[in-house]
This record gives C-alpha cells, structure tokens and sequence, in this order.
C-alpha cells in the first residue's frame, strides 16, 4: 500500500470508502503539481470533497502526515527535473507511472480551436452553465472558451495589468504580478469555491455570470477595473462599474466576448482588503462579501473604490460612499458618516442567506473592519 493510501488507514480516515478515491487523488495530485511545499496549500489541495463518515480532521492528519516525510528542498528540485520518477523513489506513486507520458504521447493531440461562431454556446469552465443548463448545452456545440489562448494569460501593458477573459482563478493565485497588485489574493481566493472549481473557473464565467455575489466581480469592482470587450474584430472598453445594468443584464451585445480584464498598476500604493461572510468560512457562497481599495496621502483619502455584494440586484460599486470620502482626511466622524450614506445605497432582500436587516449589519461591519486594515496602515506609516 502507498504512503497516501497507507496514512488514510492509519488516522482512520477512511470508513465506507465512497469518498476516499476523491481524497486519494488530490493528494497525488498536489504532490504532482505543486511548485513547492506548503502545508496549508496541501490541505487546501482537499477541498471539494466530501466525507460524511470520519470528519475531516483524520483526513487532513493523514495529508499532514504525508508532508512530512517530503523533503521540501527534494521536492523544490525535482518540480524542476522529474516530479514522477522523484514521486516513486518516495513510494508517492506506483512504479507504473514512469510509462504515463510515454502512453499519454501516442493520443491525438488536440487541434486550436476554430473561431468563435455566432450561435454557438459559450462555455469557459463551465463550472456553473454545466449545473444550470446542462440539458441545454447538450443539445448545442458548445464553444470552449478556456481552450483559446487567445482569451488567456497575464500580462503588463504600459501602466496596465491585463487578464484574458479564459484565465482561471488558480492561475491568478500563481502570477506573480496579479499578486503583486493584491498581495493577499492568495488568502482571498481560498475564500472562493475549492480548488478543483478554481482549477476551471475563469473571471470571465464570474463576471459575465453578473450573479450580486459574485465574489471575483466584487474585488475587481474595488480595483477600478475596465472590460475589453470584442465583436466580429472591433474592441471597446468599458468600466466594470457600468457594465451591469440590472439583475442578470449586462452591456453586451448579441455575439460580443468579453476579451480582457484591465487593472491599473498604480493599485500597488493602494491598501487593498476583501471581506466575506457565508455561512461555512469555505465551500459556500456569500450571504454578504465587499472590497476597498484606498490610496492615501498623510491620511488624506487620494483615491478610494469600493464595492457590495449580497445587497442589491447586481454586484455594486458604492458610488456615493467612494465620492463622499475622495479628497477627506481619514477619521472617525467621516468613517461613520460614509458607512452611512452606503446603507442609504444598497437595497438588499430577503432570502435563504439572510434577512434585509442582517445584510445591512454585515455589510456595516465589513466597512468597519475595512477601515480598521486602513487605520493599522496608517499607524504603521507614522
């Protein structure tokens, strides 16, 4: 028996053994892919699945385990070299697997995708459509987005930082420039679906979805984020703020894509903090989630975006909060009074995830924690 499997037996993690495969194969598939060893991104590796029999703290014992027996500067190396060969000396694989890229080599390779058509259906990862309209999508040619490159990617353009449409979330966690205007990202994204989603997911699916919780819409809202967009050849831009027009309706014209999201590299002088509250930390969708991005000057507020989820029909960029405190000295009274004229702009409902009154508590407590990350940068300036 492997180490994986060994170690699932020996925390007893493992009883009907419905959901051990699942775990099985996140576990090899971290050690196959991950650049470098982290504890905490192993355990993260595991999310998605699923175990109503032991819990999860055996499980993640045993993934603990495992990280333990690797040698992180080995393991650093053979990223680099052979992972699988590495994997087998360790007894992570069995000796089979040295002859998986040679058997993988003799499949057809996979032709660039034709244009998009008019008509056909639009998929990026699909790890929503699929849910909603699966039915649908089997009666049409589906168009996969993710599989255009180019729609993917992320690059520096002048004073701008540009994410194709077809970029997923994992990749995004791993770009050393998009971290390096958000350096929390990493801690954001793990607030965003499991990694098997986020492996798939893309900011455009999460944008054009147009769903008021949409947690990727609400921080690219917060980082003055425009959309390129593109129709038979022709581009235009517009600011993500007014591309949603109401519930589920966006300015986009029949057979236009979204091509590109555009971010400034100034973010880099900002402070910039994501909130999110659901019912579970993890694996579940907001009741109620909000971004700011601040830059200042001698506590004077320079320039500031903000934006809410879970309290109106679209994701919201609270206009009137971010005019009322652009070009004011940062205190409390103009902290009171902002959050203020912010309940005065949403207009939540009631729901499954929360009544109209404990959104707008939620929402008012995350402006405040907002505010207090500002306050410790502030002091931690002077």
């Amino acid at each position: 028996m492997l180490d994986r499997s060994q170690f699932m037996v020996d925390e007893w993690a493992s009883q009907c053994g419905f959901c051990t495969p699942g775990f099985i194969v996140s576990m090899t598939g971290y050690f196959l892919q991950a650049k470098t060893l982290d504890v905490d991104d192993a355990l993260a590796f595991l999310g998605g699945n699923i175990c109503r029999c032991t819990g999860y703290l055996s499980i993640k014992k045993a993934m603990t385990r495992l990280c333990e027996l690797v040698d992180p500067d080995k393991f650093r190396k053979s990223y680099e070299k052979n992972r699988v060969n590495y994997l087998i000396s360790e007894g992570f694989l069995p000796g089979y697997f040295e002859s998986i890229s040679v058997l993988m080599s003799h499949l057809p390779a996979e032709a660039d995708p034709e244009p998009f058509q008019h008509g056909n259906v639009l998929l990026a990862g699909g790890t929503d459509l699929y849910i909603q309209k699966a039915d649908m999508i089997s009666t049409h040619e589906p168009y996969f987005i993710l599989r255009n490159s180019h729609f993917r990617g992320i690059r520096q353009e002048g004073d701008q930082c540009v994410v194709g449409s077809a970029t997923t979330v994992s990749e995004m966690q791993e770009s050393d420039l998009f971290n390096r205007l958000v350096p929390e990202f990493k801690k954001y994204s793990r607030l965003i679906s499991g990694a098997s989603i986020r492996n798939r997911a893309t900011i455009g699916g999460n944008i054009v979805n147009a769903s008021p919780i949409g947690d990727l819409s609400i921080l690219f809202l917060a980082l003055n984020a425009s959309l390129r967009l593109e129709l038979d050849g022709r581009e235009r831009m517009i600011q993500l703020k007014n591309f949603f027009l109401g519930y589920k309706k966006l300015d986009l014209y029949p057979g236009e894509l979204v091509k590109e999201l555009l971010i400034p590299m100034e973010l880099t002088d900002h402070v910039i903090h994501f909130e999110k509250v659901s019912r579970r930390t993890h694996l579940d969708i907001a009741s109620v989630n909000s971004a700011m991005s601040i830059r200042l000057n001698n506590r004077k507020i320079e320039e500031i975006h903000a934006s809410a989820g879970g309290v109106g029909p679209v994701p919201m960029y609270l206009n009137g909060f971010c005019h009322h405190l652009q070009d004011h000295f940062f205190d409390e009274k103009l902290m009171e009074t902002g959050i203020q004229i912010a309940l005065n702009e949403i207009n939540p409902i009631s729901d499954v995830r929360g009544s109209k009154t404990y959104k707008c508590l939620l929402l008012e407590q995350q402006l405040r924690i907002h505010f207090s990350v500002l306050a410790a940068q502030i002091n931690k300036i002077s």
